[in-house]
């Protein structure tokens, strides 16, 4: 099974790697946020960035964190979200 993380809008910055906020300790285990990231790209979770989400933002790829996977548009998002073989998780 594939778990991908789809970063849109505003959540692309925690994957911004020069973005000091996503070393924010996160309650109640006080964990940094970019340690939880780092389990799930240990677990195999495979992020995707969205095309919009970068050029809203005045980003490009290399801004990344280097394990982000594609860049991909909306669309790309949509169709793999509406999958019938896909659970959808939000938070």
């Amino acid at each position: 099974m594939t778990v991908e993380i789809h970063a849109l809008g505003a959540s692309i910055e925690m994957f911004v790697s020069n973005n000091d906020r996503r070393h924010l300790l996160v309650w109640p285990l006080m964990r940094p946020l970019s340690q939880y990231i780092q389990d799930a790209l240990d677990a195999g979770v495979v992020i995707q960035a969205c095309s919009s989400a970068l050029r809203d933002r005045s980003l490009m790829p290399q801004d990344l964190i280097a394990e982000c996977g594609q860049v991909i548009g909306m669309v790309s998002m949509l169709e793999r979200a509406t999958a019938p073989d896909t659970t959808v998780l939000t938070y």
